[in-house]
This record gives C-alpha cells, structure tokens and sequence, in this order.
C-alpha cells in the first residue's frame, strides 16, 4: 500500500534498498489511508490515526516483516488494545521487550531469522507462512552499490552553509 502511494519500485530481496531513498526528502514522513508513517534506521514506522495501535516494520529481512524488536513490540502491545488488561505490568520498552522475547523464543513460540544485513539477526513468530531470506553475501552488490554512492555525495562544509570562506 505505502509502495504503491509513493510509485516506489520494491526491491523484494532487500526492501530498505527500495526505503532508502525516502529518508533523503519529504517522502520519509506521511500518511497513507488511516496510518501515519515514518521511514528511519532499519525500520518503517505506523501508527493508526484512529486506534493510535503502534507498528513497526523492519525492512532488513527481505519479504519476511514480522520482526519483532523488543522496543517496538512492547509499543504494540501497549497500543493495541485487544491485549488490555495486560497479564503483566510493562514498565520499560526495551528490557521488558527482551524479557518477553527471550522467554517466548525459550518456549518455541518465537525463532531467530537471518537478516540481509552482516552480523545482524532478529526474532519473528515461529508459527508464520516462511518467507526466503536472502543472505548478506546474496546482496553483496547492493551494499558496494550504496557504498559508492556514499562517497559521491559531496561532505557537508559548515564553512559554506554559514557562507563564510575557509
């Protein structure tokens, strides 16, 4: 839905190659239907303008989007309300997060995933449709791509922002 409000060309093997170039211009923060969004780091952000329910979607494992960080996953929890009363108090995003997750994955309701990006991994619902994920070696190119690109960006220079000579 949000790739096909801003004509963006998916790349369905690593999606934040398709992302990327939203968080360069006015494109990175929107609305699309009932949901605000905003595009950062490895993640796409929503929020429903009705419901307020929080979702974050990571972008780094190919077409597989239930990636559950433990920040992230506890605003879902907290802004949806078909969990409420909550069993348990939640006091901290990120601790309580990866307190739930880790006990989830000990009890095989969660898995780790490989991501498209080295040395990085995540943790989806072990009961999901699979989705391939291409490794990072796989995508080698991509990354030499956006590397090269880096590099011909010109440096910002504060001495020319501020219009002073140096």
């Amino acid at each position: 839905m949000l790739v096909d409000k801003l004509d963006l060309n998916l790349n369905k093997d690593f999606p934040m190659d398709t992302f990327n170039e939203l968080k360069w211009d006015e494109r990175q923060i929107g609305k699309v239907a009932e949901w605000k969004y905003f595009v950062h780091g490895f993640h796409c952000g929503f929020q429903n303008i009705i419901t307020r329910q929080y979702i974050e979607v990571s972008l780094v494992f190919g077409l597989e989007f239930g990636d559950l960080d433990p920040y992230f996953f506890v605003k879902f929890i907290l802004s949806s309300q078909n969990y409420h009363p909550l069993p348990i108090p939640l006091f901290e995003e990120y601790a309580d997060g990866s307190r739930i997750i880790k006990k989830m994955t000990s009890l095989g309701k969660f898995e780790e995933i490989p991501s498209n990006v080295p040395g990085h991994t995540g943790i989806a619902v072990t009961d999901r449709e699979k989705v391939e994920i291409k490794s990072d070696l796989d995508l080698e190119k991509i990354f030499v791509k956006h590397i090269e690109e880096i590099k011909k960006k010109p440096k910002f220079n504060l001495w020319k922002f501020l219009s002073l000579k140096r």
